[in-house]
């Protein structure tokens, strides 16, 4: 579900792309770093979550972002451990 939901999102900011792959980097379809720290903020309003990946990497995929964000979801989903 979250990889559909980035996939819609990236063909909404990617101007002129049809086709989005979950396994290409966000570089090869023009996107800089700052149009991917914009990805990232939309993403976090999306999902509620908190996003710090490098946003010097233009190497991130969809497929990792995804991943991400699902184990983010995850964690904050778990119950608070104590603390000691």
């Amino acid at each position: 579900m979250t990889r559909s939901a980035l996939s819609r999102a990236a063909s909404t900011d990617v101007s002129g792309q049809h086709a989005i792959g979950t396994d290409v980097p966000v570089s090869e379809y023009g996107i800089d770093s700052l149009g991917l720290l914009e990805f990232l903020f939309a993403l976090e309003e999306e999902f509620q979550v908190h996003l710090s990946p490098d946003p010097s990497d233009e190497s991130q995929t969809l497929r990792k972002l995804a991943e991400l964000v699902e184990q983010l979801q995850r964690s904050s989903m778990s119950p608070a451990q104590p603390t000691p």
